[in-house]
Formats: C-alpha cells, sequence, structure tokens
C-alpha cells in the first residue's frame, strides 16, 4: 500500500490531495446524499463547448434534488470530464 501512496504522491494531478482518507480525497466530505439516491446520468462537459448550455442541461438534470446546493455543487463533477474535471478539482 506504501508503495501505492508513494507513486501517487508523484503523479502530476495530485498537488491538492494531502492524503488518501475519504476527507482528503472527497471534494465534498460533509455533504451527504439520501440513502436510496440514484443520482442522474449527465452529459459529460471537457471543456469545450458552450458551459451555460452544460449548465442548463445538468440543473435540468436535477429535478429530485430540489433546490439544495449543497447536493447540487457535489454532483457537479459527476457531469465534467477530462480538462474541465481538473479545473473543477484543483
Amino acid at each position: 500500500m506504501q508503495d501505492v501512496v508513494e507513486r501517487l504522491r508523484h503523479l502530476e494531478g495530485n498537488k491538492g490531495i494531502k492524503g488518501l482518507n475519504y476527507e482528503d480525497l472527497c471534494v465534498h466530505p460533509d455533504v451527504e446524499l439520501l440513502e436510496g439516491y440514484k443520482p442522474p446520468k449527465f452529459e459529460l462537459y471537457n471543456g469545450t463547448g458552450d458551459p451555460k448550455v452544460h449548465l442548463r442541461v445538468y440543473f435540468d438534470k436535477l429535478a429530485g434534488v430540489g433546490k439544495n446546493e449543497k447536493i447540487q455543487i457535489k454532483l457537479f463533477m459527476r457531469s465534467l470530464m477530462g480538462e474541465a474535471l481538473t479545473w473543477y478539482i484543483e
């Protein structure tokens, strides 16, 4: 396990990661989803195209969440990929 930890520390993409526990790896560790909640499948945004269109589609899919901004923010990274996801996490 220590070998895996050392390899992760040397990767360029882990600049903001302190450790490998839940609080270090989770972007929003204090936000809990309701038990049994199944998030919708999001269209993935990679940083190209119109971000306003992506946000409109994203929020339309969150109809079951209501206006709980903490959950909306927690789920947002599930709609990103590539450079957009890297930007969000860093």
